[in-house]
């Protein structure tokens, strides 16, 4: 996400149409849990865009900040399909609980569509 902004914003300001930015943090950004890493680099992406927000506003830049709780992405799944050395081998039942968790979560789809409404609502929070 930080080199995301560092690369585009400087051109979008430069550019001087205006734009639009939408960074994904997680619920667990706004409201904190057991994951105290998971948590602090959520709360970091939410303060990022709060500041972003109140200051690409006037270069006509919106920013929102999406924050869902858990989503069916099938990253659990994907991510040890993936193979050795991709993800950090985690207990089985660990891994397996948090896939039953997220498989129960939004749709991919439905946050899509909670994206497209927060922008077109210029809405910095995106959540549901």
């Amino acid at each position: 996400m930080i080199n995301g902004l560092q690369t585009f914003l400087p051109r979008m300001i430069e550019r001087g149409g205006g734009g639009y930015v939408v960074n994904t943090a997680s619920g667990a950004g706004l409201v904190p849990d057991s994951s105290v890493l998971y948590t602090t680099a959520k709360f970091a992406v939410v303060g990022l865009s709060e500041s972003l927000h109140r200051e690409l506003g006037e270069h006509g830049i919106d920013v929102s900040v999406l924050c869902p709780g858990p989503v069916d992405t099938g990253i659990i799944h994907n991510t040890s399909s993936a193979g050795g050395g991709i993800a950090v081998t985690r207990q089985a039942e660990l891994t397996e609980e948090a896939g039953d968790f997220l498989k129960n979560g939004t749709s991919i789809d439905a946050v899509g569509e909670m994206v497209l409404a927060g922008m077109e609502a210029r809405s910095l929070w995106i959540h549901r």
